[in-house]
């Protein structure tokens, strides 16, 4: 089933492409979370904004602050920190 239905079915504002992971970050309204091929969410609908994963890390902001979760949707860096300092221990992570 294509993105744009799915994006349909479940009621998406936004719905990007699945990576080479088979997971893409959704928006319902001003919620963000993850989806993965499988039509299941990998983490809630909890976060203000959150960035495609990048070599297994992604960036997310829960109350104006920003973390990291891995591709299980597991908080690997608590939403504590500004986002250069969440990017910049992503890059680390990812080495």
């Amino acid at each position: 089933m294509g993105t744009q239905s799915l994006k349909e079915r479940y009621g998406f504002d936004f719905m990007g492409s699945f990576d080479e992971n088979g997971i893409t970050r959704v928006q319902r309204g001003s919620d963000w979370g993850f989806f993965n091929k499988d039509e299941n969410l990998v983490t809630g609908m909890k976060y203000q904004y959150a960035y495609s994963f990048r070599k297994g890390f992604a960036c997310v902001q829960e109350s104006g602050k920003w973390g990291l979760i891995n591709l299980v949707g597991e908080e690997v860096l608590p939403c504590e920190y500004t986002l250069e300092e969440a990017r910049t221990k992503q890059a680390a992570l990812s080495q």
